[in-house]
């Protein structure tokens, strides 16, 4: 009986580490994303936010071998992003990944136009994103990979800083 008694408790133990070690994971990922008076920082970079834009979800991914984070196909060490929508349901979506030695050639985006908005050289392409056009602007900010989505394509030269 005692040994039942000792297996429960070792088990309720257990899921309650595993508790903490997602709540504290979920805390270390928010605290890479802060928006203040109209300013989003994210890992280390500043953009501008429209003031109709409220941040819905933060993330932070660190990538593991054989698991390795993407933007749009360039594999990146870190990957931080923060997702914002207004009252139409219109989207914003920026990300930032950490890669060493990072340089515009470093960017895989076969598919896209080289572009410069708002002093950024990049790459930009759409596509269709539940049957809306989805705008993209992928850049290097101090050797960060940057990616900027959204409906809306003036958008992207009001957020990039």
């Amino acid at each position: 009986m005692n040994l039942k008694r000792l297996l429960i408790l070792g088990l309720v133990l257990l899921a309650a580490t595993c508790t903490i070690s997602a709540i504290n994971a979920e805390d270390v990922a928010l605290s890479t994303s802060t928006v203040q008076n109209g300013v989003l920082t994210l890992d280390g970079l500043q953009f501008k936010i429209p003031q109709e834009f409220t941040a819905v979800e933060s993330d932070q991914d660190n990538s593991e071998p054989g698991d390795a984070e993407h933007i749009d196909g360039t594999t990146v060490d870190k990957e931080s992003s923060t997702e914002f929508r207004n009252q139409n349901g219109e989207k914003l979506d920026i990300k930032v990944g950490s890669k060493t030695n990072s340089n515009i050639e470093t960017l895989n985006l076969p598919a896209a136009q080289k572009k410069n908005i708002a002093g950024k050289d990049g790459y930009f392409w759409t596509e269709m994103d539940d049957g809306k056009t989805e705008y993209n602007f992928e850049y290097i900010n101090n050797g960060k990979v940057v990616k900027i989505e959204t409906y809306d394509e003036n958008l992207i030269n009001q957020i990039v800083s």
